[in-house]
């Protein structure tokens, strides 16, 4: 199983510490676990950070997903 988190930052906010803990849980599991944010604060393990143009791509599907839950 291949699991991508997705977060504004991994530090700080309970999101972001949230969403790394799980990340390298996984990781010490053995699962293939990936770790997306667009502000890197912490030497999470393979966690990258990502662009403008990227951050556009997420904010759109985002909104795709947000648009599909309220109808």
């Amino acid at each position: 199983m291949k699991v991508l988190h997705v977060s504004f930052s991994d530090y700080p906010g309970g999101a972001g510490i949230a969403a790394a803990s799980i990340h390298k849980a996984l990781l010490d599991q053995g699962v293939d676990s990936r770790f997306l944010c667009c502000r890197k604060q912490r030497d999470t393990p393979e966690a990258v950070v990502y662009g403008a143009a990227t951050r556009r791509y997420v904010n759109a599907l985002q909104n795709r997903l947000i648009q599909k839950t309220i109808k």
